[in-house]
C-alpha cells in the first residue's frame, strides 16, 4: 500500500492523531508496535464505517482491523471443543478504514494510506479534540468468569498442617512424662525439686 501524503509529526502523536481522526467513522482504532517494551518504529491509526465479518473481511481488497474470536477454532478443526455459551458476542468484527494513517517514528513522519488526503490532513493539523468531547456512549461493564474469588480457590493448593503442633501435652508437667511432637522429637519433663527439708527426712 503506497501513501498518498506525507504529514510532519514534529506537533503529531498518534494519540493526538487518533482524537481527531475517531469521529470521522462509526468505528475507530490506535494500534502500536512494540519491541523489546518499547514503542516500535510504526503507529496505525484509522477510522471506518462499515463493520463486518471474517468471510466479508477476506474476501475485501481494503485494509481492515478488528478480532477473530476462539469459536472460529472448530470451524478450522471441528474436533476442537468449545466454552459454555458465554455472552452471545459475535464471532468476528472487523472496521473497514475509510481513513488510516501510519506513523514511523524512525523517520519522523505519517503518512496518509487511505482516506481524501487533503480532508486528513485538514484534521490531523487542526485543534485536538479533548479525550472525553467524543459521542462514544458511556463503556459497559467488565466481568471475569470465573471471578478472581473463585479462581484463587480452585488454583489454590491445600494449606500444610503446622509441624509445631504437638499430639499430646499438658498444662502441668509431671516427673518421667513425655510427649512427641509431629517432628518425631521427644522430650522429657523435668523433675520436680524437692524442698530442704524432705531432703533431711530423706537422710533421717
Amino acid at each position: 500500500m503506497n501513501a498518498t501524503t506525507v504529514v510532519s509529526t514534529d506537533l503529531l502523536t498518534p494519540l493526538g492523531a487518533y482524537l481527531r481522526l475517531r469521529e470521522s467513522g462509526l468505528a475507530s482504532f490506535l494500534l502500536e508496535s512494540v519491541e523489546h517494551g518499547r514503542l516500535g518504529r510504526h503507529s496505525f491509526v484509522g477510522a471506518g464505517s462499515e463493520l463486518v465479518g471474517f468471510a466479508e473481511a477476506a474476501a475485501l481488497a481494503r485494509p481492515v482491523v478488528g478480532y477473530l474470536g476462539y469459536d472460529h477454532a472448530a470451524v478450522l478443526e471441528p474436533t476442537v471443543p468449545l466454552p459454555a455459551n458465554g455472552r452471545e458476542l459475535p464471532e468476528s468484527r472487523f472496521v473497514v478504514a475509510d481513513t488510516l494513517v501510519r506513523f514511523d517514528h524512525g523517520l519522523g513522519m505519517a503518512e496518509v494510506l487511505c482516506g481524501d488526503p487533503s480532508i486528513v490532513t485538514e484534521l490531523l493539523n487542526g485543534p485536538q479534540p479533548h479525550a472525553s468531547a467524543g459521542r462514544r456512549g458511556r463503556a459497559g461493564s467488565t466481568r471475569r468468569l470465573p471471578s478472581r474469588h473463585d479462581y484463587e480457590r480452585s488454583d489454590r493448593p491445600p494449606r500444610p498442617r503446622s509441624s509445631s503442633t504437638a499430639r499430646c501435652g499438658a498444662s502441668t508437667p509431671r516427673p518421667t512424662s513425655s510427649c512427641s511432637s509431629s517432628t518425631g522429637s521427644r522430650w522429657s519433663a523435668p523433675r520436680p525439686r524437692r524442698s530442704s527439708s524432705s531432703r533431711a527426712a530423706a537422710r533421717a
